[in-house]
C-alpha cells in the first residue's frame, strides 16, 4: 500500500494478486463462463450495487460503493465507470474505469480513481477431490486515488490519514481476495446447473496464511 501527502492532497493505491487453486472446477468450463463480462462482473460486485450501461458493448457498468466512513469526519460515497472485456482469442479477461464521482458528507468532492485489473486464461491444476478436476485462478485488481483535503481532514496529521487510508484499503482488498473467489466458484456451479448436495464440493475458503499475512500488512501500515 502506498500513502502520500503534498500539502492538502492525499494520494494512495494497492495492488492485490489473485492466485487460488479451485477445486473440484472444471477449467473448460470455468473458461467458458468467464467469456460472458456479465458473469465475471456479478461475481466481482454486490449485484444490487451494479447498473449495466451498454449494453451492446456488454461490458460497461456502473458500480455504487457502500459509503465509507473516513477518519471518522466524513462519510464518502461514490460509483464508478468501468469497462470489462474478455478476449475472445485467450479468454483475458481485463477492466479499467474511466468515471468516478464522488460525494462526502452528501457534497460533490473531486477525487481521482483508477482502477485497473486483470485475469488471466483458466489453466488446469491437478484434480481435486472424488477425480474432479481442478483449475487455477490467477490475476490482480489494483486500484490508485488521490484528492483535496476537505474540511477537518486538513487539520488532520499523516498518522489519522494514513490509518483511514488503510482501513478503506482493508475493506476494499478483503473483498476481492475473499468474496471475489467465491463468488466466481458459486456462479460457475449456478451456471453448470449443479444444485444443492447433488456436488459436495464447497466454494473454497482463502488460505488461512495468506489471510494472516494480509491482515498483519494492513495493521503494519496504520502503525
Amino acid at each position: 500500500m502506498g500513502f502520500e501527502r503534498r500539502g492538502n492532497a492525499i494520494y494512495f493505491d494497492a495492488r492485490l494478486e489473485i492466485d487460488k487453486r479451485l477445486r473440484d472446477t472444471d477449467p473448460v468450463g470455468l473458461a467458458r463462463f468467464l467469456e460472458d463480462p456479465k458473469e465475471v462482473m456479478a461475481a466481482s460486485w454486490p449485484k444490487e450495487r451494479i447498473r449495466a450501461l451498454d449494453t451492446a458493448r456488454g461490458g460497461d457498468y456502473r458500480l455504487f460503493q457502500e459509503p465509507i466512513n473516513f477518519a471518522g469526519l466524513l462519510e464518502i460515497d461514490f460509483f464508478v465507470d468501468v469497462h470489462l472485456e474478455v478476449d475472445p482469442r485467450d479468454g483475458l479477461v481485463t477492466l479499467r474505469s474511466y468515471n468516478v464521482e464522488t460525494t462526502a458528507n452528501g457534497r460533490p468532492v473531486k477525487v481521482n480513481l483508477e482502477i485497473e485489473g486483470a485475469l488471466a486464461p483458466v489453466v488446469a491444476n491437478g484434480g481435486g477431490g472424488g477425480g474432479q478436476p481442478s483449475s487455477l485462478l490467477r490475476g490482480h485488481v489494483s486500484y490508485k486515488s488521490s484528492g483535496e483535503l476537505i474540511g477537518p481532514l486538513i487539520l488532520c496529521p499523516d498518522v489519522v490519514l494514513r490509518t483511514a487510508v488503510a482501513g478503506v484499503n482493508k475493506a476494499i482488498l478483503t473483498f476481492a481476495r475473499r468474496d471475489f473467489v467465491k463468488g466466481i466458484q458459486r456462479n460457475f456451479r449456478a451456471w453448470e446447473g449443479v444444485a444443492g448436495p447433488a456436488r459436495a464440493a464447497p466454494v473454497p475458503s482463502i488460505d488461512d496464511r495468506l489471510e494472516r499475512e494480509t491482515l498483519s500488512a494492513y495493521d503494519k501500515a496504520r502503525q
